[in-house]
Parts: structure tokens; C-alpha cells; sequence
């Protein structure tokens, strides 16, 4: 019987009913349990350490930077005011509007002769070439005629626009080579420009009677830069040796048929008004001017310039068909 209670209780204690280790296992999980709670505390106590000592660092950084940023601009300030006012942005000198012109006599200034005044006079160089690049006698050229006692015949043309020369061409439409010397003006002053102030810009010999010569020639001379404006040219040709029959005999003379003049149009200043004439209320421009040069030449004033406006030289021109 005894031996049957032993087994019975040692059967009892291992079904788990032995409150001696229960009380152990609470003793250690509480014990557990606090040391978890300890650390957890130790834990949170050291991150807000942390978290106190990062914050017044972070704070201190950006104060810093804002007073950098602040002391930054401040110096930047302070240059921009000390500095001198900067420049205005520079622009590239403008492209200068005066292109080279090309342009044609317009009217006549004088001329010492002619063979008439329709067929081959003075006029016929106005405008344009009407013969050349053909070669031949044509009513439409200007053909001088030698005067007794001469060797020498010219004309002088006017063009429209006062330029700086870069280069004069004489078209030469039958018999070239007379041509001795080209003159130049400004402006045109007295009686078929005799008081103007002409300077040569060439020179030459006459050809006129060599027989390897082209029938027709576009005489293009080169003006030297620095050239005083042109408005005027005067042709003058060497007439020695033409036959007195003219156009019957050897050797024939010279006919010219335009001139081109080439260049950079001048500023020129306007002519001075004319002294003795006032302008009329119901006087056109053009009538005016006459008068005033009428005036001026009774008064002996041959030397004062004359005005030649573009509505003082409608008088000489004149239609030339083609030209």
C-alpha cells in the first residue's frame, strides 16, 4: 500500500502540479521583465540625451548659415555699391547706308561745239549708252567739230548726285582715241562752267589714228581714293589731224556716246543762296533760277556757283529713245 501512494505522488508531480516551480518561474520573469524595462528605460534616456545635444547643434548650424548668408549679401551689397556702373552693352558700328551708284549725265553744262543741235550735239550723251556696244557713225552720239584755230574740244556733263569717284567710263561708240583728258568738279560755277573749279583725274595720248584700235571702246579709268566729290566731268579731246570733210576723208572723228560715273555718294553742303534775287510767291524753282543766273551775269557774278538743282536741269534734257 505504501509503495503504491510513492508511485502515485511521483505520477502527481510529473503532471505538472508542483507549485515550488511555478513560484521560480514567476520569480524569473519578473525579473526578466524588469531587466527589459530597465534597459527600455536606459534605452529612451539616452536617446533624448542625444536628441537635446543634436538639437542646439542643428540650431547653432543654421544660425551660422543664415548669419553667412546675411554677412554674404551684406558684401555683395557693399561691391555692387563700390563697384563703378557697368558698361551699356556695345553695339557693332551700323553698316554705313552709302553703297557705290552708278549714274549718267543728266544735263549739259557746256560744250565748245557740236555738229548740230539735234544730230550729235551735246545732248545726245545724256543717259544711258544708245550705241554702244556697237560700233559705227550714229546721230546719237556726240561728234565735235574742230574750230579754227583749235585743237582741243570738250564738254562738260552734270550728273544728278554729288559722289566720292571710284571710277569714270567713257563710252567711245565710233573712232576712239581722241580722248586726251578727263576733268572733274564739285560744283559748276559760271557761264558753261568756265569759273569751275576742275581738276584732271586723267591723262592720255590720242590713238585716234592706229590702225590696230578696237571700232568701239568702254574707257574705264580708275579714280584715285581721297578724290574730292564729283558731280561734274569735263571730256576733252585732241581733234588734230581730222580731215575737214569729216566723215568723206580719214581720219574720221570721234564719237562719244555716254559716260558712266561710279561712286559713293557725298554729303555736300547746300549751294549759298543767290544775293541779289528773291524768290517770288507765284516763281517756280526752276524759273527762279534762271532769272537769278540771268542777273548774275548782267552784274558780272560769273564766278559765283551755280545751284544746278534737279529742276534746273529739266531744261536740258531731252528724250534719247532707247536711253
Amino acid at each position: 500500500m505504501a509503495g503504491e501512494a510513492v508511485t502515485a505522488m511521483i505520477v502527481v508531480a510529473d503532471a505538472g502540479d508542483n507549485p515550488l516551480a511555478d513560484r521560480r518561474e514567476d520569480r524569473e520573469a519578473a525579473a526578466a521583465r524588469e531587466k527589459k524595462a530597465k534597459v527600455a528605460k536606459l534605452n529612451s534616456q539616452t536617446a533624448n540625451a542625444m536628441e537635446a545635444r543634436t538639437t542646439p547643434d542643428a540650431a547653432a548650424k543654421q544660425l551660422a548659415k543664415v548669419a553667412l548668408g546675411s554677412a554674404s549679401s551684406k558684401a555683395a551689397a557693399s561691391s555692387k555699391a563700390s563697384a563703378p556702373p557697368a558698361a551699356a552693352p556695345s553695339r557693332a558700328p551700323a553698316a554705313s547706308a552709302s553703297r557705290p551708284i552708278e549714274q549718267y549725265p543728266t544735263g549739259v553744262v557746256g560744250v565748245s561745239s557740236e555738229f548740230s543741235s539735234s544730230d550729235n550735239s551735246a545732248r545726245q550723251l545724256l543717259g544711258r549708252p544708245a550705241v554702244y556696244p556697237k560700233a559705227g557713225s550714229s546721230v546719237r552720239a556726240w561728234s565735235p567739230v574742230p574750230r579754227e584755230g583749235e585743237d582741243r574740244e570738250w564738254v562738260r556733263l552734270l550728273f544728278r548726285t554729288a559722289v566720292e569717284p571710284s571710277s569714270v567710263t567713257v563710252y567711245q561708240s565710233f573712232n576712239p582715241g581722241s580722248l586726251v583728258e578727263v576733268r572733274a568738279a564739285t560744283e559748276v560755277g559760271g557761264e558753261g562752267g568756265e569759273a569751275s573749279d576742275w581738276a584732271t583725274i586723267w591723262r592720255g595720248e590720242r590713238y585716234n589714228t592706229d590702225p590696230h584700235r578696237q571700232p568701239s571702246d568702254a574707257l574705264e579709268l580708275k579714280v584715285s581714293p581721297g578724290t574730292l566729290p564729283v558731280r561734274a566731268i569735263e571730256l576733252v579731246l585732241d581733234t588734230t589731224g581730222w580731215s575737214d570733210a569729216f566723215w568723206s576723208e580719214p581720219p574720221p572723228p570721234s564719237e562719244i556716246d555716254s559716260v558712266r560715273l561710279v561712286g559713293t555718294p557725298a554729303s555736300l553742303s547746300p549751294p549759298p543762296p543767290h544775293p541779289f534775287v528773291t524768290l517770288q510767291p507765284s516763281e517756280t524753282e526752276s524759273a527762279f533760277a534762271e532769272r537769278a543766273r540771268k542777273v548774275e551775269r548782267s552784274a558780272g557774278l560769273k564766278g559765283r556757283p551755280i545751284a544746278a538743282s534737279g529742276a534746273a536741269l529739266d531744261g536740258e534734257m531731252r528724250m534719247r529713245g532707247a536711253k
